[in-house]
């Protein structure tokens, strides 16, 4: 369901899907609605939509390998609440290539 959204989403803004995943991306979802889920419901709304980011493979059938995976030295994830008016509800996703965290836990330059 997940990976048919996105997919139609990119087709109309004319993007296209990149010949291989990012290896390292940093990802926002900001989820808009009326009401403001609890924290672990709000980071929890984001894993159906990583993994239809991630590659197709046998547990992810419709990933659209936008990003190689989603554990946390492949992203950077941000999930946020944005109030907005009842029938005004979605969610809006962006994606951005980046540069892992050294060891010191800063970024590595790229």
């Amino acid at each position: 369901m997940f990976a048919s959204e996105v997919w139609a989403a990119m087709t109309q803004a004319r993007i296209r899907r990149p010949d291989a995943p990012l290896p390292y991306a940093i990802v926002v979802v900001e989820r808009h609605s009326s009401t403001e889920p609890d924290p672990d419901a709000l980071r929890g709304c984001a894993k159906p939509l990583l993994d239809a980011l991630q590659p197709a493979s046998k547990r992810h059938p419709y990933g659209l390998g936008l990003i190689a995976n989603d554990d946390a030295r492949s992203i950077a994830l941000t999930v946020l609440h944005v109030p907005c008016k009842r029938l005004v509800t979605l969610t809006r996703l962006t994606i951005t290539a980046g540069s892992p965290p050294t060891a010191a836990g800063g970024v590595a330059s790229p």
